[in-house]
């Protein structure tokens, strides 16, 4: 294999483990945040949903736990039976249950995901580690500042998309994650939608801004951490 071919190569390996990185970042934040019974419960009682689903405070926080639990467990989703507008009733009906499994199965994937991006970048960064001549630190320098740069522009190009038109933003999320029209969800005949209105789903989604800037603060840290070690074993040398 001749240089410039193996130098491209490490520089696309890079670029990939770049991206793989911010895209963990993002795909843990989301987990994380999905599975945070404690945002759902101070959301819903900041937006007062109990009083839209018709249904009394406690029985509300009743439902929102067996809906982490079953997607932290991936256990069949209990349909509670609660008070609903006066009338004794389990408080999914068919269709909503069906769009939560889903949504079970596409959090099932995001950790299954999140564990193999972290062993492929993780297997990348090493393989680029090994190549220690320093022209290619450096061409490696360059392209994790593009694929840096160019991950970062398409995410805040999305982030200002949806903080102008969230509904929209919203709608083409579900597009491209579901394969069915089931999480079209009508307010007078579903109360999942009224338990977690798109006010609610803005709120979420701002905690996960948070959290990936959080994470990403630590990732930095870290990796600062690992190239100034290194440069200091080379200065000892």
């Amino acid at each position: 294999m001749t240089k410039p071919v193996k130098r491209a190569l490490l520089e696309i390996g890079c670029a990939f483990a770049i991206c793989l990185i911010m895209l963990t970042i993002v795909a843990v934040a989301v987990y994380w945040t999905a599975l945070d019974e404690g945002e759902y419960l101070r959301n819903m009682d900041r937006l007062n949903v109990h009083e839209s689903v018709g249904v009394p405070r406690e029985e509300v926080h009743e439902v929102a736990r067996g809906l982490v639990a079953h997607f932290r467990s991936g256990a069949p989703l209990e349909n509670t039976e609660v008070t609903m507008f006066g009338e004794r009733r389990p408080f999914y009906n068919e269709k909503e249950l069906a769009h939560l499994a889903d949504v079970s199965d596409l959090l099932w994937a995001v950790r299954w995901g999140i564990c193999a991006a972290v062993v492929v970048a993780s297997a990348l960064t090493v393989a680029r580690n090994r190549a220690k001549r320093r022209e290619g630190w450096k061409h490696s320098g360059r392209t994790a500042l593009f694929a840096t740069t160019g991950f970062l522009a398409l995410g805040g190009g999305f982030a200002l998309w949806a903080a102008l038109d969230f509904r929209a933003a919203f709608h083409l999320f579900h597009l491209v994650l579901f394969r069915n029209d089931l999480w079209l969800l009508d307010p007078s005949t579903d109360a999942l939608i009224r338990m977690m209105p798109n006010a609610f789903f803005v709120a979420m989604a701002w905690v996960i801004v948070q959290r990936i800037a959080l994470l990403a603060a630590v990732v930095a840290a870290l990796w600062g951490s690992f190239v100034w070690i290194r440069r200091r074993g080379r200065a000892a040398r």
